[in-house]
């Protein structure tokens, strides 16, 4: 058990493990009732109005003259106070944020019930019900920031980087919330994790979100966290989807990008190269409002949905890049234009001739006149090399001189072929009052992404040649929450939700298939699924794409939250479970990689370049390295399991106490069908006379302890995680 206690200012605060994950995205609003003379006032009626969608919810304060209604979807409310004796005061316009808490005090003047006093919430509106550190980004920026949509859908991530505890320190996996470990931030879409199971890729994760039109608001948190937050490092990002409300509103766009509007590089317009394709459509529409069927059915007040839908086009083509490929005379072994940049002939050696010498130095002969005789051909290259050139002679096409530097070295230019890039994402959401202390909501998400050759094939090799893998990505998202009150003191929230997301990438070879009859690496897992793949080093491009590869990334959250205003007390306590899968079958080299170098036909021992070529030790059959890849499946699941009380405690009028106490634990994982296995040094080997130091294999039920391959107790979910955190906010 860890307990962490810090002193800060007067009041007691337990420091985060630097784990934050969002419990739930709905807020509350807080206050206290006085009469003029600043008296508190008991017994009166608060009423917190949804102004989209007329829905309310009515509260008293309690003998101090505080309220508390919490548990409420993001929105515009009015607050209207009444006290019989007193003229009615309301709040109006009040923003209730993602999984925030507002104050809004009221003033009751003596007076008749039908004079009303109205005051606007920008002027009331102070955070000081918590000490967490948050920032928001609202319906207003989300719909009218404008951003650059360069080769990619549009983004949320894109809009949180305008936070300021947020930044990416470069590439996908850079994210990184309130200085904490990037690709270790939480997200939460209507209160269950938006995140994938194992690598918090940017693109990945911003799959599981809606569109930007469907996005209400969103807010970074990254300190002051109360205890119903944990399972994340740094910050978290609470997403909430969009709601209709009795008006209908819409929305369409059009975002454009087109290589006809460009200008081109500087030195494909010298060298009379065409501009690279780059068209681009992001595009889409949404549509909102009260579930009306005329003569059937008036959802106004009641039923409510919410429907968006965003396109994306992108064709870009290659963007004239060079690579290295052999020359014609390469093929029959002829390396006299193998040269260095100062035209000198750099040497091919025969590795079949190396001897070790009386001083133990190590040499090989060159071969005469850097030609490599056919009949030292290795048969399985020959074979390998037939097969690739059924799809056409690799050749240069520079147009650079032979017996230079630039004839044998970034001597091919990648001109043709382009990537398409559909994208289809769309989302409903649907509200619905069953009564005044019921309301339930769903939400359905679906994703289909790819990246694709275009036409005339992939902006790579050439036919057989390329080095390239496609993409296709889809995740299907559910929410569900249900909303109860039992009486004006008790609410309940429950939600649950998943994210069941997949990645799969094949090359263009596999579509082909049956290549066991045209060439079979010895000894592979399967040689009739994709063609062998092989690559060189000095620059030469790689031949062949890597087998078919992927993963699933699946969350499932079950989620509740009480709570329970008792004086000046809100209680607030819940638990949530979540199982997180990820399944990866990664056989990139199921049919075999193969690389090759020039230290194979080099000066031995002298890895610095002093002779040779990779394409000569390919065709003499020496490798430098290769890999094998068994067809697999591997398929684990993590459960996680927390629970939580917390106590917003209103000491005085200045002071508030955040005291909370959470438990979690995160369950080591187990994989599909008990196939895993480890060693550890410190399990007695039977076999070995008992001695330390033995294999694990993973025991189906009842010997579950086993399961997880856990080498210690250690690391056993005994040892689990308590911490307590009290927090204040004093105001004046």
């Amino acid at each position: 058990m860890r307990v962490r206690f810090s002193f800060a200012a007067m009041v007691l605060c337990a420091a985060l493990s630097g784990s934050v994950f969002g419990q739930s995205e709905r807020g509350t609003i807080s206050g206290t009732v006085h009469d003029s003379s600043g008296a508190v006032i008991p017994a009166a009626r608060v009423t917190a109005t949804n102004i989209g969608t007329n829905s309310a919810i009515n509260v008293a304060s309690n003998e101090t003259g505080d309220y508390t209604i919490p548990s409420l979807p993001v929105g515009l409310y009015n607050v209207l106070v009444e006290k019989e004796g007193f003229r009615p005061a309301q709040i109006t316009g009040l923003t209730l944020n993602a999984a925030a808490n507002v104050r809004a005090d009221v003033t009751l003047h003596v007076g008749t019930e039908k004079q009303l006093v109205e005051v606007q919430a920008t002027v009331v509106q102070l955070h000081t019900e918590d000490a967490k550190t948050s920032a928001t980004v609202t319906n207003r920026m989300v719909d009218q920031l404008p951003l650059v949509v360069g080769g990619a859908l549009r983004s949320p991530f894109d809009l949180a980087a305008l936070t300021p505890e947020s930044k990416n320190v470069g590439g996908d996996t850079g994210f990184l919330l309130g200085g904490g470990q990037a690709a270790a931030y939480g997200t939460t879409l209507d209160g269950i994790s938006a995140n994938t199971s194992r690598a918090l890729q940017v693109s990945w994760v911003s799959s599981n979100a809606p569109s930007l039109e469907a996005v209400t608001e969103f807010t970074v948190d990254t300190n002051g966290f109360k205890a119903e937050f944990g399972h994340a490092g740094g910050g978290v990002m609470t997403f909430v989807s969009k709601s209709g409300t009795n008006d209908f509103h819409g929305s369409a766009y059009e975002f454009l990008r087109n290589d006809g509007f460009d200008a081109n590089y500087f030195f494909s317009n010298k060298k009379g190269i065409p501009r690279p394709i780059y068209k681009q459509n992001d595009f889409g529409a949404s549509l909102g409002g009260p579930v009306w069927i005329p003569k059937v059915y008036d959802g106004r007040n009641k039923t409510f949905f919410f429907f968006a839908y965003e396109g994306f086009r992108n064709r870009q083509g290659a963007t004239a890049f060079t690579t290295t490929v052999p020359t014609p005379e390469m093929y029959n072994g002829d390396f006299s234009n193998w040269v260095d940049k100062n035209g000198k002939q750099i040497p091919i050696y025969d590795p079949t001739t190396q001897v070790t010498n009386a001083d133990g130095t190590v040499t090989r002969k060159p071969f005469p006149n850097n030609q490599i005789p056919k009949a030292l051909f290795d048969p399985l290259a020959v074979k390998a090399l037939g097969v690739f050139q059924a799809s056409g002679v690799l050749t240069p096409n520079t147009g650079a001189a032979p017996g230079t530097v630039g004839y044998v070295t970034n001597n091919y230019v990648v001109t043709k072929g382009s990537n398409v890039s559909p994208i289809n994402k769309w989302s409903i959401k649907g509200d619905h009052s069953v009564s005044e202390k019921d309301r339930i909501s769903g939400y359905y998400g679906y994703d289909r992404e790819a990246i694709v050759p275009g036409p005339d094939g992939p902006a790579a090799l050439p036919g057989l040649y390329a080095n390239y893998n496609d993409l296709h990505q889809n995740t299907d998202v559910l929410r569900f929450s249900w909303d109860h009150i039992f009486s004006p003191t008790k609410f309940n929230h429950f939600y649950a939700g998943g994210n069941n997301w997949r990645q799969n990438h094949n090359p263009p070879q596999e579509y082909i298939g049956n290549w066991k009859d045209k060439f079979c690496l010895p000894n592979v897992p399967d040689c009739n699924q994709n063609l062998v793949n092989l690559t060189f080093s000095n620059g030469y491009g790689g031949w062949g794409g890597n087998a078919n590869n992927g993963s699933e990334n699946t969350i499932y959250g079950y989620n509740d939250d009480f709570s329970w205003i008792r004086g000046a007390h809100t209680f607030k306590f819940g638990g949530m479970f979540q199982l997180t899968h990820y399944n990866g079958f990664g056989r990139q080299c199921v049919s075999g990689c193969v690389s090759f170098s020039f230290t194979e036909t080099g000066v031995p021992g002298n890895t610095s370049f002093a002779g040779g070529n990779p394409f000569a030790s390919f065709l003499l059959g020496w490798a430098d390295n290769g890999q094998l890849d068994t067809i697999r499946f591997i398929g684990q699941q993590w459960p996680y399991f927390a629970g939580y009380f917390q106590d917003d405690w209103r000491v005085s009028s200045k002071l508030i106490l955040n005291i909370g106490l959470r438990w979690e634990t995160q369950i080591p994982p187990t994989g599909l069908d008990d196939r895993w296995a480890d060693f550890s040094p410190t399990r007695p080997n039977p076999n070995a006379g008992n001695i330390p130091g033995a294999v694990i294999f993973a025991a189906p039920e009842p010997d579950a302890r086993d399961r997880a391959i856990w080498p210690t107790p250690t690391t056993r979910p005994s040892d689990r995680d308590l911490a307590s955190r009290i927090r204040g906010t004093a105001r004046r």
